[in-house]
């Protein structure tokens, strides 16, 4: 909000708007909305995390014993890992069918199309490592918690909202295992279809009644 207040400022302090003015008047227009609406939703999701936090609306909350919450980490990381790999692969597939066409249709140029699209490539593994290799360090620093609400889920400290605007929980399901886990699955809306995110709560020991109370609380409403 203030770089947009200190851009929309600029034009009017002398400068000439047909060199540069209106071209900073554009910028300030775009992100003064954008930092409104990105400012609301966080404000938004905290309001729902505190309220979550203080036991409003909590349907369940469960501590995990160490050896519990080792046994979901490595069945999370083996999950997690599993499908990020296949989609890399399936994305570095395509990505070299094309450049490799383009290199044998085009010799002089094929070469540096392709050395540009191994590079496209090699950030999309990067990405799809930190995003499964984070959440794995962040699982072995510490026993997570997870809190149940009707409104959201915190899981060793990441807050999964279902009640925001556009987004819904779909569906709540009991999953066998070592360890047997809830798993949600929730949709929201993204840059142009609705995306989906599904979350695996492992169930602790001697709490798998109320964990099937919670799948029945969800699903009946």
């Amino acid at each position: 909000m203030a770089c947009a207040g200190v851009l929309a400022g600029l034009p009017f302090s002398g400068a000439d708007l047909m060199a540069w003015g209106f071209a900073v008047m554009f910028a300030a227009l775009i992100l003064g909305p954008t930092a409104l609406a990105a400012a609301y939703i966080y404000w938004r999701r905290g309001r729902t995390l505190a309220s979550i936090l203080v036991g409003e609306h909590v349907v369940a909350r469960w501590t995990y014993s160490p050896e519990e919450w080792r046994r979901y980490t490595e069945a999370e990381r083996k999950r997690q890992g599993g499908w990020r790999l296949g989609l890399f692969l399936v994305i570095a597939f395509f990505i070299y069918l094309f450049s490799g066409i383009i290199w044998i249709g085009d010799h002089e140029h094929g070469p540096t199309v392709f050395l540009i699209m191994t590079g496209v490539a090699a950030v999309v593994g990067l990405a799809a490592f930190l995003s499964w290799a984070i959440p794995y360090r962040r699982n072995l620093r510490r026993v997570g918690e997870a809190v149940i609400s009707a409104r959201g889920l915190l899981l060793n400290g990441v807050f999964h909202e279902w009640m925001a605007k556009g987004a819904s929980l779909d569906s709540v399901v009991w999953k066998k295992g070592k360890p047997p886990c809830l798993e949600f699955s929730y949709t929201y809306p993204g840059q142009r279809n609705r995306a989906t995110s599904t979350v695996y709560v492992p169930v602790p020991e001697g709490r798998e009644e109320e964990a099937r109370r919670v799948v029945s609380y969800f699903m009946e409403e």
